[in-house]
């Protein structure tokens, strides 16, 4: 297998011309889990002054570490950024933890008419408390996912 920005066997790295490429809708959902101890947690709970200036600091650094990708990436280019959302939680376990962004994820590849990533999402948000209802309606309901059970490609 070769590699777009390697050459000669994968011997060699350099970069790739993109002017000619179209432009394509990209999205990206990362996650991170910061894990404090409960004294921190009630701090944080009980001052949601506190809270608030540590998460206006910490979505001024996503921002601009999204803005500034290829600089950290090597071999990435800039490419233009339509929109960034941060949203930030306090959570007293873990379980809920990736819920949220499955659903977007799920909902964004459904838009994107990627329907057999946006099953597979909506199906893992079957067991959640908070999605079930809505992802076993999605499922049922939604033609092309419909399409997808009767060809039997879910």
């Amino acid at each position: 297998m070769t590699l777009t920005h390697f050459k000669n066997k994968n011997q060699t790295i350099e970069m790739v011309d993109i002017s000619k490429k179209k432009k394509t809708a990209r999205i990206a959902v990362a996650e991170s889990l910061i894990k404090i101890d409960k004294s921190l947690y009630q701090v944080l709970l009980n001052d949601q002054n506190l809270f608030s200036n540590l998460c206006a600091t910490a979505k001024i650094a996503g921002v601009l570490a999204a803005k500034n990708t290829s600089l950290q990436i090597p071999l990435t280019h800039q490419v233009p950024i339509d929109h960034i959302t941060i949203e930030f939680k306090l959570l007293d376990k873990e379980s809920d933890y990736q819920s949220p962004s499955k659903y977007y994820y799920a909902h964004i590849s459904y838009q994107l008419q990627n329907y057999q990533t946006s099953l597979k999402w909506f199906k893992e948000l079957q067991i959640d408390k908070k999605f079930k209802k809505i992802a076993q309606k999605k499922i049922s309901n939604e033609n092309p996912f419909k399409i997808l059970k009767n060809l039997n490609l879910n």
